[in-house]
């Protein structure tokens, strides 16, 4: 199975819903998926105006740390490598340190919000051997930004991939 955005949404969600997706089922997306990914890329784009992203700083593939610049923020980052494939919002290298950006097109941080990013940053880092202590979760009309400690969600994200794995393993559907 490989681990993609789509998957680990669905791993929050519905057991079911991972376990098909895991199977590489297509299903349509549903109206408030489609009106939540329109309007995340809205604020996305409204975040890189407001930041002045250049260009070359979006959809690149990442390769390692070596090759991005400290302090620059990059969109649009791709994960890919073994059994990842994973799409961050936006990146940040400071001079020790990476840390990960979810844009969220809500005026709230939701619990899926932290709960996304907390197992992206999860796989990156076991995939890629990176160190990520926080994240930040960028939201609201007026661009707030919460950093968060991914240690607070080790318990949450120890269940989801217990659940992962027993998907990954089963023969019939949950």
């Amino acid at each position: 199975m490989i681990i993609n955005n789509e998957i680990l949404t669905a791993l929050i969600h519905c057991n079911y819903k991972a376990y098909l997706k895991g199977l590489n089922s297509q299903s349509l997306k549903t109206d408030f998926e489609n009106v939540i990914d329109e309007l995340r890329n809205i604020k996305k784009q409204n975040y890189i105006d407001k930041n002045s992203i250049k260009q070359e700083f979006k959809g690149q593939l990442f390769k390692d740390k070596n090759h991005y610049e400290v302090n620059q923020i990059y969109i649009d980052t791709v994960f890919s490598k073994n059994k990842i494939n994973i799409k961050v919002d936006g990146l940040y290298f400071d001079e020790k340190k990476m840390c990960l950006i979810l844009i969220s097109p809500l005026e709230k941080v939701t619990k899926l919000d932290k709960l996304t990013v907390a197992l992206q940053s999860y796989f990156i880092q076991s995939e890629f051997k990176l160190k990520i202590d926080f994240v930040k979760i960028v939201f609201g009309c007026k661009f707030k930004e919460a950093k968060l400690k991914l240690s607070n969600f080790q318990k949450e994200i120890s269940k989801i991939i217990s659940l992962l794995r027993n998907l990954e393993n089963a023969v019939n559907p949950p």
